[in-house]
């Protein structure tokens, strides 16, 4: 089945106590994805890409920049 796994956070408090619910400036995340064997890489990827980063209302001028790494 596929799946998205989140395997690294970096921008992100180290103390607990100073956490929060907010948007973090400089937030940096590594994720894996799983693949149906009927999909190939190219379009999964061109479609997640576009979905991440198109600008919406709800995103608070929030920018994020997609790079894939194999």
């Amino acid at each position: 089945m596929p799946c998205l796994t989140v395997t690294g956070i970096s921008g992100l408090p180290n103390d607990l106590a100073m956490a929060g619910n907010v948007i973090y400036k400089d937030m940096t995340m590594r994720c894996s994805m799983r693949l149906p064997p009927t999909l190939a890489w190219e379009k999964a990827n061109e479609i997640l890409k576009e979905k991440l980063t198109q600008t919406s209302s709800d995103s608070f001028g929030a920018k994020l920049e997609y790079t894939l790494v194999d």
